[in-house]
């Protein structure tokens, strides 16, 4: 009952619903158990029971929910396919169906008309549902569109042109089997489109398979991974092997491994939290104050990527890059009643920059620098339920 109420019960960051899979929180497991103790015998009537009775669960298990959740949500990569991403195409999150909305405006400090050239606004709207029970697993799928788009056209410095809009549209498919003493394997996989032309011959697919199980001791968990992509953060078409070690205590979540590093820690007796993640040599920073499932505030630091296909390059493997700095402070909350997760974000982008190239930070086939700017970010999410 408990490994599959992990499968229906994240949603992104409104995380009320323990992460039970292959006992990771065994506390919380138990106090669940406790609080509904009458409604177990189903997954629909322990949701209902979790949703109206959240707030009566300790503040040690909510911070052990939340360390859990933002685990999935920051070892998630920059672009292409998806590693450990909650709330994404292929991420765990995927299997309860939800619908997410997200919203960024950047706008440029200066006044001039060079300035005003880069301004960019980014769109995307994502679901996902699962399907059913297929091979004594589970299996969800996932569609995503999202639109970059500037002002006007821009050129690199080589001349090359850059539309004022880029697309994707991406479809997702998680598979997920636990096995016995708590083993677990993972396929995902996306296809789609990422560039400045939706149904022109590129397409964008990524594939992952995963292993893992617990330690002797049970505080910790090993994962064997195998990851390939043609639009890849790390290189592109290139198989890309891995192993991670998860441990965990009750303040603290540690993911140590290649390419992918975690910390979240939850000191006791306070509001406080904080959360490092990186992805090779992108990060992911909050310090945080409050919980989720009321109002949480925090301050971030962001250093990210996203990768698109250019339709009119000279070489195959060249990928056009957006590459920024971001820091800033937000809050987020979660309207338990109605299932809806909201978050705002708003601060400063700097070291932005378009390149063309083949491979990370690899800019001699064209680069553009970009102004600059204040921006503004907005995600909804809602969970069906």
């Amino acid at each position: 009952m408990y490994k599959k109420l992990f499968l229906s019960c994240i949603f992104s960051l409104l995380a009320i619903c323990p992460i039970l899979a292959n006992g990771e929180l065994d506390s919380c497991e138990s106090e669940v158990k406790r609080l509904c103790q009458n409604q177990t015998e189903s997954i629909k009537k322990t949701l209902a029971c979790l949703k109206k009775n959240h707030k009566s669960l300790s503040i040690q298990c909510r911070k052990e929910i939340e360390r859990g959740v933002k685990q999935e949500v920051q070892t998630k990569p920059p672009t292409g396919m998806l590693f450990s991403g909650g709330g994404g195409l292929g991420g765990r999150f995927s299997f309860i169906p939800l619908i997410k909305y997200q919203g960024e405006n950047f706008g440029p400090l200066g006044s001039d008309d060079e300035d005003k050239k880069t301004r960019l606004r980014r769109q995307s709207v994502e679901g996902s549902t699962p399907i059913g029970k297929i091979g004594g697993g589970f299996i969800s799928t996932s569609v995503r569109y999202g639109v970059t788009r500037f002002k006007e056209d821009q050129f690199l410095n080589n001349g090359t042109k850059v539309n004022d809009k880029l697309e994707q549209l991406e479809l997702g498919i998680n598979f997920n089997r636990p096995l016995e003493n708590k083993k677990n394997i993972n396929i995902r996989a996306q296809y789609g489109y990422r560039g400045d032309r939706i149904g022109g011959s590129d397409y964008n697919y990524s594939l992952m398979t995963g292993y893992s199980h617990p330690t002797e001791s049970g505080r910790g968990r090993w994962q064997y991974f195998l990851m390939f992509s043609n639009n890849g953060p790390l290189g592109s078409n290139i198989p890309i092997p891995g192993v991670m070690y998860f441990y965990r205590t009750s303040t603290m979540n540690l993911l140590l491994g290649l390419p992918v590093l975690s910390f979240q820690w939850t000191p006791e007796n306070t509001l406080f939290s904080l959360s490092l993640s990186t992805f090779g040599p992108f990060y992911n920073l909050e310090v945080n104050y409050g919980l989720v499932d009321q109002v949480q505030y925090f301050i971030f630091s962001r250093w990210k990527q996203e990768n698109f296909f250019l339709s009119e390059r000279r070489f195959e493997e060249d990928r056009l890059n957006l590459y920024e700095k971001v820091s800033g402070v937000g809050m987020r909350s979660a309207l338990m009643k109605s299932s809806v997760g909201l978050e705002l974000r708003a601060g400063y982008s700097s070291d932005r920059k378009l390149y063309l190239g083949d491979g990370l930070f690899n800019n001699d086939r064209g680069s553009l620098d970009l102004s600059d700017t204040l921006f503004l970010k907005l995600m909804l999410t809602k969970a069906f339920r």
